[in-house]
């Protein structure tokens, strides 16, 4: 099932969705991590890093578009960014056209210096991560890593797929102080063709509706928000 594109999650700081694949990816494997740069001067990213935290591969309570550009030099481009029903975003991609790494961060329009305000990765061959889930993850490992039921909107239209509630989970506030976005797909192939899951409406981890169904992580981001 293809979910519609240029949706934004509720509540969540200048979210926009990418368009999901059209079967569900497997679950990216984990990757090793490298140590963080030093608070004052931040170290050019490995490329053996593939988890996401709140002050990697960028920090948004710090980081302009300015210094993440020099930092990254030439892996990094400012960039039009597709966001909510058709608006268009500033921000800056990361190792663009790199369908393992790339990484869309979100520029805060409503504070001046341009922070960034959040960050998004999507697509089958992402292999980033964030608390241990990745592209593909099943809708019960979300859950077991949240340590709590979840709800989300069921899906086929602007906002379907993102998940709108942790229920106070683990997943709720990240270390660091950013918070954690997901957006979730059906696989193309669920034999009851959507049905109970489908359009404007809440939907619950717990939910028979969903019990047994082939959800997933289609969209990951993380959100740096103003106290």
């Amino acid at each position: 099932m293809k979910a519609l594109k240029y949706a934004a999650a509720p509540g969540l700081l200048l979210l926009a969705a990418c368009g999901p694949g059209d079967r569900a990816p497997g679950e990216n494997a984990a990757q090793p991590a490298s140590a963080t740069a030093s608070n004052e001067v931040k170290q050019t990213p490995s490329a053996s890093r593939t988890d996401l935290a709140c002050d990697y591969p960028v920090d948004g309570t710090m980081d302009t578009a300015a210094s993440v550009l020099a930092r990254f030099g030439k892996q990094a481009r400012r960039a039009t960014i597709a966001g909510p029903e058709g608006m268009e975003l500033a921000g800056v991609v990361l190792w663009p056209g790199d369908p393992v790494r790339e990484v869309e961060l979100i520029l805060d329009d409503e504070r001046p210096g341009e922070h960034i305000a959040g960050l998004r990765v999507s697509g089958e061959k992402s292999q980033w991560q964030a608390q241990g889930l990745g592209i593909g993850a099943p809708l019960e490992r979300v859950v077991a890593a949240n340590g709590a039921a979840i709800g989300f909107w069921g899906f086929g239209w602007d906002y379907g797929g993102y998940v709108s509630d942790l229920g106070k989970g683990r997943l709720e506030q990240l270390p660091g102080g950013c918070s954690l976005g997901l957006r979730l797909d059906l696989a193309a192939d669920d034999p009851q063709q959507g049905e109970g899951l489908m359009g404007d409406s809440a939907v619950r981890s717990d939910d028979k509706a969903a019990a047994g169904r082939r959800i997933f992580v289609d969209e990951i981001s993380l959100n740096w928000r103003q106290k």
